[in-house]
């Protein structure tokens, strides 16, 4: 018994790193399980979250997901202004 493996389009077949270069990665990763493995690394190089609540679940999701081993740097974004006295007040005067 033996398993079929599918023909690679002419697409499919191109070098990853001409893939990366010349298409929306975001979108062609959608296209087959091949392109999403030749887009991984560079969609997931670098991810960003804000600082919410969707922000953690995300954080949450992504920590989950196979995903992990592509990501080079991440950046947690506080994009809410904070009320600076109320966390320095038992810091005392500031000079």
């Amino acid at each position: 018994m033996s398993i079929d493996t599918p023909e690679l389009t002419p697409l499919e077949t191109l070098p990853t790193e001409i893939l990366q270069a010349v298409v929306d990665l975001g979108d062609l990763s959608c296209a087959s399980r091949r392109l999403r493995q030749a887009c991984l690394s560079i969609l997931f190089r670098r991810v960003k979250f804000e600082f919410s609540q969707a922000g953690i679940e995300g954080l949450k999701d992504l920590l989950k997901s196979n995903v992990c081993g592509h990501i080079a740097s991440w950046t947690y974004e506080i994009t809410e202004l904070l009320k600076t006295g109320t966390y320095l007040q038992s810091l005392g005067p500031i000079s």
